[in-house]
């Protein structure tokens, strides 16, 4: 994302609305944009995961992590729950 002042923020949209677009960003940074102050949204196009990771990865670890992906948006802050 492009903002109007000319600086550029990657991260994970983890939540829109019709005034703007919260990215999550590394080390667990939390950003809220106005979208009057984008210029510009665009996909990287790269995904996340460390390449070659899906090589090495059981049924039950696919299974596990396709699971987290689609509830991590509902959890709290600690992104393992459970795990001390």
């Amino acid at each position: 994302m492009r903002k109007a002042d000319g600086r550029t923020l990657t991260g994970v949209i983890a939540a829109e609305t019709v005034g703007g677009l919260t990215l999550k960003r590394e080390i667990g940074q939390v950003e809220t944009v106005l979208r009057a102050e984008v210029e510009e949204l665009r996909s990287s196009g790269v995904s996340l995961m460390p390449e070659g990771l899906e090589n090495v990865m059981t049924v039950c670890d696919v299974t596990d992590l396709t699971r987290f992906l689609k509830e991590w948006q509902n959890l709290d802050d600690d992104p393992l729950p459970g795990k001390e």
